[in-house]
């Protein structure tokens, strides 16, 4: 929490969360090769640095606010300083989240209007509308309320797709998106919504490989080298499961221990 506490007032000036930063919480990382270090085993180039510090990334501000939330409620109350900064993020966010993104997977070729970044900007503005209802602070709940509401109703307009019967990575998509599973996860719909299931049988039997789940198909974006474009989401796996209602066979302790011994090579998952 003293770490959330710092991101919110180091950036309180522009109302922007970096998706990147340093351990002392400096705003640039452009990133940049030291030639005189040969790296371990010689395996050069060294880098350092991250060029994502910059990128918008919609769904921050969902993680941010729900983590802030989640220690009012359970650790202890935030206080007036960092309720300021939050404040303030969400006055920006009301006037940002039409933006299309990099979205979650840090898409580097294009920005969309990803299903999960809205859904995540929709998370931000009820988790501030939460806060400011169980602990009075002052807020713009009018404004708030309007955006999230007015979110909702675009994602299910727009991040439905009526013909594949399913939520899909971005508007306009006939893609899936491990990112979705987010949804009941979040509170954005009940886990008995017939949306929901239906998303969930379509992300089984199209990104599922035995407890494993892809992010999307594999050649639907770029979001780095190759090599690293169809890495496994193992823990989405164990909330995909866990909202089955698995058998006392397939628990989420036993499908953590397979999730650890099921091999991929070079972070591919196989093709089916």
């Amino acid at each position: 929490m003293n770490l959330t506490n710092g991101l919110c007032r180091s950036r309180s000036s522009r109302a922007k969360c970096a998706p990147s930063s340093t351990v002392s919480i400096y705003e640039e990382l452009d990133k940049e090769e030291l030639h005189h270090l040969s790296g371990y085993l010689d395996s050069s180039p060294v880098r350092v640095g991250n060029g994502i510090y910059n990128q918008l990334q919609l769904v921050l501000y969902g993680a941010v606010h729900d983590a802030v939330y989640l220690y009012n409620k359970y650790g202890a109350p935030l206080d007036y300083e960092v309720w300021q900064s939050l404040r303030s993020l969400l006055g920006w966010l009301s006037q940002t989240w039409h933006q299309p993104d990099a979205g979650m997977w840090d898409v580097r070729d294009s920005r969309e209007h990803f299903v999960s970044s809205k859904v995540l900007s929709w998370v931000a503005l009820d988790r501030g509308i939460r806060l400011a209802h169980q602990r009075g602070l002052p807020a713009d709940e009018e404004v708030w309320i309007d955006q999230r509401d007015a979110i909702y109703e675009e994602v299910m307009s727009k991040g439905w797709n009526p013909e594949k019967e399913s939520f899909v990575r971005h508007y306009s998509s006939e893609v899936l998106d491990a990112s979705l599973l987010l949804l009941p996860v979040v509170e954005f719909v009940d886990p008995t919504d017939p949306r929901w299931l239906a998303t969930l049988d379509r992300v089984q039997k199209e990104l599922t490989y035995d407890v494993l789940v892809e992010r999307y198909e594999g050649e639907s974006a770029n979001d780095g080298p190759a090599d690293d474009r169809v890495l496994s989401v193992s823990a989405l796996s164990g909330w995909r499961s866990a909202l089955r209602g698995l058998d006392a066979s397939r628990r989420p302790d036993s499908l953590w221990r397979r999730c650890s011994l099921t091999p991929i090579t070079s972070g591919y998952m196989p093709k089916r």
